[in-house]
């Protein structure tokens, strides 16, 4: 198994769990728990990715052991985050172990992205926009449909104003990305790449927690 397809796997698993708590996080039921988590996952690379900027058929229809796999983890992590309360040591450490997986995940989609939008023949730029959507167009769908199952459209601007930085820590790990898959670089720039990441997403969490 290649470096690319861990950071992948490991994103999957962040980001559904991300999505997940997000939509705890406001009081939505378990069913929109899933929803938010399956879509923070995968709808950014479904929709604005393959369907959008590349006009084909997506991905991960391909791939339905890992669709079924990811959504057996939301249900797990549904249960879980159930009976906690979001305090304590414990929190605090899940916590970062969360911002450690979900940024290494950005690098692993960011790459999977740009590959697929070059393997699909599009242009630089294209394959470069895919590769920021795959990182991080799935969450902005996920904070749309939060925001209607909230019906309270401030869940959604706050989400957006909330993670700017996170945002350009997808476009710079999309650059980067690009520069790793055009001239060739291998698994150790890719695994230097999503350290870089996660240490910009320690950064991104400690500025958030200070306001």
């Amino acid at each position: 198994m290649s470096t690319l397809n861990i950071l992948g796997y490991i994103g999957d698993i962040a980001f559904v769990i991300v999505g997940i708590a997000a939509a705890k996080k406001i009081g939505l039921r378990p069913f929109w728990q899933l929803l938010s988590g399956m879509s923070t996952a995968f709808f950014g690379g479904i929709f604005l990715r393959d369907l959008g900027l590349l006009r084909t058929s997506p991905a991960i229809f391909g791939s339905p052991l890992e669709l079924a796999a990811t959504a057996a983890v939301g249900v797990v992590a549904i249960a879980v985050l159930r009976n906690c309360n979001g305090t304590g040591v414990l929190a605090k450490i899940l916590n970062a172990l969360l911002c450690a997986i979900d940024s290494s995940g950005v690098a692993g989609f960011a790459a999977f992205g740009y590959g697929r939008g070059m393997q699909a023949g599009a242009d630089w730029q294209i394959a470069l926009a895919c590769a920021f959507v795959t990182a991080c167009g799935g969450g902005v769908i996920a904070a749309v449909i939060r925001a209607v199952a909230a019906r309270d459209w401030r869940h959604l601007t706050k989400t957006l104003a909330g993670n700017r930085f996170y945002f350009l820590l997808c476009a710079f790990a999309s650059a980067m990305c690009g520069a790793w898959y055009s001239d060739g670089y291998g698994d150790n720039f890719l695994i230097a790449l999503a350290v870089v990441v996660v240490v910009g997403g320690f950064i991104v969490e400690i500025e958030k927690s200070k306001k």
